[in-house]
């Protein structure tokens, strides 16, 4: 159910597509050319998301679908979860052809931490769209939400390598850092679903 919805959504406006595949592409690969490409794809991955997956939540409750979906007779885990990985599917084809000009770059492990990212931002635009009632509310709690996110994906903290943000701006690989990040990833989603059992 939920899988069609997004889907729907994605692909309304088949004009919009190019675009946003195309701008996130064209800012990467100029950014490559000053050296600062890694930090923009992970920067464009956090703010696009957020924003996105937020937004789409907001205006499900607009127009009543939410509620529905809410007390359809399905778990709200399986509605959940079915929301993220759709999410996650949809985004990461968008930005796929970026991910390939940082593979360019970089090296084949840029897929995963693309991935890994992609899910957790994901995961994090979805609890604000949750608990967010306007479209307002999205971009402001966005605003509040992209600088600890930069700053973990930034500044070498040692909290820092438990994202996996840190390990495409600073282009290392570390086989620890794959699997705090799928830790972190998966407790995110624990958190989600204690959180949205309580609607």
């Amino acid at each position: 159910m939920m899988e069609k919805i997004l889907w729907a959504d994605y692909t309304k406006s088949k004009k919009n597509i190019p675009l946003k595949v195309g701008i996130p592409l064209v800012l990467v690969l100029g950014a490559y050319q000053f050296g600062y490409g890694n930090l923009t794809l992970i920067m464009l991955i956090i703010f696009t998301i957020i924003t996105g997956a937020g937004l789409k939540i907001v205006q499900l409750k607009t127009t009543g679908l939410y509620d529905r979906l809410i007390s359809a007779p399905i778990t709200k885990k399986r509605l959940f979860l079915e929301m993220t990985s759709m999410y996650v599917i949809l985004y990461y084809l968008q930005f796929l052809p970026t991910i390939v000009i940082g593979v360019y770059y970089n090296d084949s492990w840029i897929f995963l931490f693309s991935f890994l990212s992609i899910a957790l931002v994901v995961l994090i635009g979805i609890m604000v769209g949750v608990h967010a009632n306007s479209l307002g509310q999205i971009h402001l709690t966005s605003l509040f939400t992209m600088p600890p996110l930069a700053v973990l994906s930034i500044i070498p903290l040692s909290i820092s390598y438990g994202f996996p943000f840190i390990y495409i701006t600073r282009a290392v690989v570390n086989p620890w850092g794959i699997l705090f990040s799928m830790g972190v990833c998966i407790c995110l989603f624990s958190v989600l679903l204690l959180d949205v059992s309580r609607l």
